[in-house]
């Protein structure tokens, strides 16, 4: 049984609109979206003796959302991650994106989908978000229609993505959370643990653009030594790993359609026990049609 609730998050300055919450939640599992970004602010989950700690990072109010802060738990677009030097062709014809990371286009550039409010429509088990991005909107070319639907199923959160465009344009959708799984009130992430299904990975360049050589793993890498020298919050505004190079970028094998993912902090010695039993899943599904 999912119960969902809907109530007012915050508006926007100069009367530019209202932004809404809204509450999914099961016997196991409560999750906070805003309209804001498709935005997930808390995710609730309990640990193996029925306590509920928040595992995401987020704000209490919508003002923190609406300062310069690393996209925490929005949904990001047109394309996640970067574009080199805000360029790309398509058909034999080349576009210019903003930019807004060095000298690359970051998660739809300047105004992207985490910076809009979208329309909200309740479902049974969850919510769907919808918009219309307009020819030309950050440099992207054609009207894109978008769906991101939220629903609850017991201990599994799901995201699917859907997408339909009026003219050939790249489309890269995921939601951009940050994951605390020890709990609110955890110092750091030092202790988590995480296991990717790949085969290799694409080291990158200064700007953490691909450089395009794939190199196998064939070998044992310590995958997981975070560095925090550039920045002072808990979550990393740019994940690293100390592989063959300060910096490289991972791709999850698979044919499916859908991602699904596990985590768990079994091994940190001030865990908060989440996930463990059952283990949190989260569900990432993406459709596009031109």
């Amino acid at each position: 049984m999912v119960s969902v609730t809907r109530a007012v998050f915050g508006d926007l300055p100069s009367g530019a609109g209202t932004v809404e919450k809204f509450q999914l939640q099961s016997d196991v599992l409560k999750v906070d979206i805003i309209s804001w970004g498709c935005t997930i602010t808390a995710l609730e989950v309990k640990d193996r003796q029925g306590r509920a700690s928040d595992v995401v990072l987020g704000f209490a109010e919508l003002e923190g959302y609406l300062q310069k802060q690393p996209y925490f738990g929005a949904v990001v677009g047109r394309v996640a991650n970067r574009i080199a030097k805000g360029t790309f062709t398509v058909d034999g014809k080349e576009y210019k994106l903003a930019v807004n990371n060095g000298p690359n286009s970051l998660h739809g550039g300047v105004r992207g989908f985490d910076k809009v409010v979208w329309t909200p429509q309740v479902l049974s088990n969850g919510v769907q978000f919808s918009r219309i991005s307009p020819d030309g909107e950050e440099g992207y070319p054609g009207e894109l229609k978008v769906w991101v639907t939220y629903t609850l199923d017991g201990g599994e959160l799901m995201v699917n993505y859907r997408a339909q465009a009026s003219q050939t344009t790249p489309v890269n959708l995921t939601n951009h959370s940050y994951f605390n799984l020890a709990g609110q009130g955890s110092p750091n992430i030092y202790d988590h643990e995480v296991t990717i299904e790949a085969d290799a990975f694409l080291p990158v360049d200064e700007t953490l653009i691909p450089t395009g050589t794939a190199f196998q793993n064939g070998w044992q890498l310590p995958l997981c030594t975070a560095m925090m020298e550039e920045f002072t919050c808990l979550a990393l505004f740019q994940p690293r790993a100390n592989l063959q190079e300060p910096r490289f970028h991972w791709t999850l094998n698979t044919d499916q359609k859908c991602m699904s993912m596990w985590l768990h902090s079994e091994t940190s010695p001030k865990s908060f026990g989440h996930l463990e039993v059952p283990p949190l899943c989260c569900w990432a599904c993406q459709e596009s049609t031109a």
